[in-house]
């Protein structure tokens, strides 16, 4: 079985949530144009640059998310050795978690009601697939990149930087960077958001950063590749109670 690993929460979920909602008014906005033939070279030659910039994921490597200083994740992952611990900060609470080979384990830090703190071991089978990774190569990226890099519209290139815009709407729910669709839909704008994306000098994807309201920011960021996670089971921990899994997002996900 692999072994899925829940980074997102429903915090996470419900402030890119709010965010969407909020009005879009930050400043002049790129307006849809025709796409040239030049246009589209330049758009297929920075995303072929972006999927080989994330190719990391099959190793080892740290990942850090800043959602508008509201949410905060510090991610390690080690693929090889089948090994992976995140902390999530949101609302006042610090939720972490660990994987070990096929077991995982959360600890709520009190932000359910009724659990009390200490480390669980989550049924991996109950994780939403979107909310899941395993260790498989190339499916264990914990910010999330394939989608962001999928909702792309147009970029170009000029030297280590990418930049263009990004459909907000295409982003969807899962694991890193979230964007649910607000009430009422996505606005016109969040069509084609402007993004910046940073290259290092081999080539690796090591920032990403988005708009995703009037009022914050995501910043993903990577490093630390080839970097080994020690980690371990946490000893003696029970089987998570019912109560808990309400922080692994929503069911349909």
């Amino acid at each position: 079985m692999r072994s899925r690993l829940l980074l997102a929460s429903a915090a996470a979920g419900a402030v890119l949530l709010a965010g969407c909602a909020a009005p879009w008014n930050r400043g002049a906005q790129p307006e849809p144009a025709p796409v040239s033939t030049e246009d589209a070279t330049a758009t297929s030659e920075a995303l072929a640059l972006l999927r080989l910039g994330n190719n990391f994921v099959e190793t080892r490597f740290r990942t850090d998310l800043d959602v508008g200083g509201l949410v905060t994740t510090v991610a390690w992952t080690d693929n090889p050795r089948r090994r992976f611990e995140a902390t999530l900060k949101a609302s006042g609470r610090v939720i972490e978690l660990r994987g070990v080979g096929d077991a995982v384990f959360l600890k709520p830090g009190g932000a359910v009601p009724g659990v009390a703190d200490g480390w669980y071991r989550l049924d991996p089978a109950r994780v939403p697939r979107n909310f899941a990774i395993d260790f498989t190569p190339g499916h264990n990226d914990p910010g999330g990149s394939d989608r962001l890099i999928d909702a792309i519209v147009s970029a170009q290139v000029s030297g280590r930087v990418i930049s263009g815009t990004i459909d907000l709407a295409k982003i969807g729910v899962g694991i890193g960077i979230s964007i649910p669709t607000p009430d009422g839909g996505f606005p016109e704008r969040a069509h084609h958001q402007l993004f910046d994306a940073t290259l290092d000098d081999r080539g690796y994807l090591i920032r990403f950063e988005l708009p995703i309201s009037d009022s914050a920011d995501a910043v993903l960021q990577y490093g630390d590749f080839g970097t080994p996670v020690d980690v371990e089971a946490p000893p003696g921990a029970p089987s998570a109670p019912e109560a808990l899994y309400a922080l692994l997002g929503s069911p349909g996900a």
